[in-house]
């Protein structure tokens, strides 16, 4: 299974010189990027290499994020994706209206940051 790999997780793991004391959950979220290179799992798509690449101002800093992301490939994006997206999309917005309000929570998670294809 591939696993989509949003800018958050790439921008955690490749953005912060220093990765010792970041919280439990930013730990997690970067132990499974790892582990889904390690698999073959992370896929790359192009607007994320993009938004990636964009939040850099330095031009050293831009080829070295660049070289980094090189080794993955652009996943091949369809019509039919962006439609079946909308179409998830609208079928969690219809279960998140019909579930209990006390259980929900609008602050995103490390998970929010990685879909499985």
């Amino acid at each position: 299974m591939k696993t989509i790999v949003d800018t958050c997780a790439w921008s955690l793991a490749l953005r912060r010189p220093n990765q010792a004391n970041l919280p439990p959950d930013e730990l997690r979220m970067i132990a499974q990027l790892q582990e889904a290179i390690r698999d073959g799992r992370a896929i790359m798509l192009g607007p994320i290499r993009q938004e990636i690449l964009s939040g850099v101002r330095d031009k050293a800093r831009f080829t070295k994020l660049k070289n980094l992301l090189d080794p993955f490939p652009d996943e091949t994006i369809a019509a039919e994706d962006f439609v079946e997206a909308a179409r998830l999309s609208i079928s969690a917005a219809a279960a998140a209206s019909n579930a209990d309000p006390s259980t929900s929570t609008s602050a995103p998670s490390p998970s929010d940051c990685t879909t499985t294809s």
